[in-house]
């Protein structure tokens, strides 16, 4: 018996078309500061993918204009260990016994890379859908 995918919110159903924020960290990093470094990144469930670091951002880490992608507020690059996310738009959803296990498949607004992670790393939200397609 499958259950719907479900958010970290622990009741929030995943759909198609969502926009998903997942949580996580930055593992490992490789390049110069900017947008096009690779990025191991590990989600808090243990999902790990490698995007770019455009795909990246944080409470401490937003983009500015002199260095989009890798820059905190300070100016310093992000780098291994610090926590982050990543945002996309869930292009499909697999339940699984437990909902948060389902397994959702995240088109990267940055990069445009596909990734597959648990449904229950992320945090969705329908009311934002497609706004990075627009």
């Amino acid at each position: 018996m499958s259950n719907p995918a479900t958010d970290a919110t622990g009741g929030s159903q995943v759909f198609i078309g969502d926009t998903a924020t997942i949580l996580g960290a930055c593992t490992s990093i490789s390049g110069n500061p900017g947008v096009n470094d690779s990025v191991t990144f590990t989600t808090t469930l243990g999902d790990v993918f490698t995007c770019l670091a455009g795909d990246i951002s944080s409470s401490d880490q937003t983009p500015n204009s002199s260095n989009v992608g890798r820059t905190t507020f300070a100016g310093k690059a992000f780098g291994a260990g610090q926590q982050v996310t990543a945002m996309g738009i869930v292009t499909s959803v697999t339940p699984s016994p437990w909902g948060m296990m389902g397994v959702l498949t995240i088109l990267l607004n940055y990069s445009q890379l596909v990734v597959t992670v648990s449904s229950g790393a992320t945090v969705t939200n329908t009311t934002w859908k497609n706004t990075t397609q627009a």
